[in-house]
C-alpha cells in the first residue's frame, strides 16, 4: 500500500475509536438519565399518595 493509504487507515481508526468512546459516553448518560428519571417519577408518586391523604382528612 503506498503512505497516503496507511495514513488513512490509521486516520479511520482513530476516529473509530473517538467515535466508540462517545458512543460509551453516552450510553452511560443516558443510564444516568433514566435512573434520575426513575427516582424522580417514585418522589411524585409519593408526594401525591400524601396529597390524596389530606384531602380524605378534609
Amino acid at each position: 500500500m503506498t503512505q497516503a493509504i496507511d495514513q488513512d487507515i490509521r486516520e479511520l481508526k482513530i476516529a473509530i475509536e473517538a467515535l466508540s468512546k462517545g458512543t460509551e459516553a453516552n450510553t452511560k448518560a443516558i443510564a444516568d438519565l433514566t435512573a434520575s428519571v426513575s427516582g424522580l417519577r417514585e418522589e411524585m408518586r409519593v408526594g401525591f399518595a400524601n396529597v390524596e391523604t389530606r384531602f380524605a382528612d378534609v
